[in-house]
């Protein structure tokens, strides 16, 4: 879908139609799986953004998959993940991104992987690395009010949130969702 730097129109076309008529056909659809592999016909970010907005308009959550960028210079490979990465992520339409490789000695393409033979990180890793894990990686402490209220905000996803006084401790798993969420706990 994002091929020949985005600008595949029939096979983009193809895809809309195949999916259109699954769900006028009322298949259970539940999502979008989008393969993102690159090579040097790289679309811009806006390209990018058009697409998942087309397809969004199937009301589905996109997953964009099997992400990679294979060209030969690391830098632009780094430069691009960000850029995309960041694109997917912030489109209200995405509900994940997700690479099938990483390591340079178990890839389809070695040079587009994360890690080299040797495990060490590549620049484009350490942008996804940062992304994730710096970025976008929600990890807050809070101390409720007076009221035992406690607000926090942060990115969609799956969390556990702990939460403890005195000798009283509690785990619960929680699921923040685009639309926001309250959650009430109480401790034994």
């Amino acid at each position: 879908i994002f091929a020949m730097g985005g600008k595949d129109t029939g096979h983009q076309d193809a895809f809309f139609k195949i999916l259109k008529g699954l769900l006028d056909a009322k298949a259970p659809v539940h999502g979008i799986g989008i393969h993102a592999h690159f090579d040097d016909m790289l679309p811009p970010p806006v390209q990018v953004w058009e697409i998942l907005d087309r397809f969004g308009a199937l009301k589905l959550p996109i997953k964009v998959t099997d992400f990679d960028v294979d060209v030969w210079d690391e830098q632009a490979i780094a430069d691009y993940t960000r850029d995309f990465m960041t694109a997917v992520f912030a489109h209200p339409c995405t509900a994940g991104i997700g690479m099938s490789d990483f390591w340079e000695n178990h890839h389809r393409a070695a040079n587009a992987a994360h890690w080299s033979a040797d495990w060490s990180l590549r620049p484009a890793g350490r942008v996804w690395y940062d992304l994730v894990y710096k970025t976008w990686w929600t990890d807050v402490r809070a101390q409720t009010s007076g009221r035992g209220v406690a607000k926090v905000r942060g990115f969609t996803g799956d969390y556990v949130i702990e939460l403890g006084s005195g000798e009283k401790m509690k785990t619960v798993p929680f699921k923040l969702t685009k639309a926001g969420k309250w959650m009430t706990v109480t401790l034994p």
